[in-house]
């Protein structure tokens, strides 16, 4: 499988997950208004489940079963969320 591309608009970055975003994924999956909104994120949201999660979607993305992208607005490089599309 070929390396993630990461993909640009004129307003957006869309770039694979890393490990560095672990803690701002964390963070943001502690939510309970966030969590609320998603089935598949539980709340209170485990200590690590971010870095597990990630781990998950590369090993998803090297299988060639999905692709999942942080979206950030670029003027900013301001965190707006994950997008995971299937192959």
């Amino acid at each position: 499988m070929p390396a993630q591309s990461t993909l640009l608009t004129s307003r957006l970055i869309l770039r694979p997950l890393t490990h560095a975003d672990a803690p701002l994924i964390q963070n943001v999956a502690s939510v309970r208004e966030i969590a609320n909104t998603m089935i598949s994120i539980p709340h209170p949201y485990p200590d690590g489940e971010a870095e597990q999660y990630i781990q998950r979607q590369i090993a998803e993305f090297q299988a060639g079963h999905s692709v999942s992208f942080v979206i950030e607005r670029k003027s900013e490089k301001e965190f707006c969320g994950i997008i995971e599309v299937e192959i």
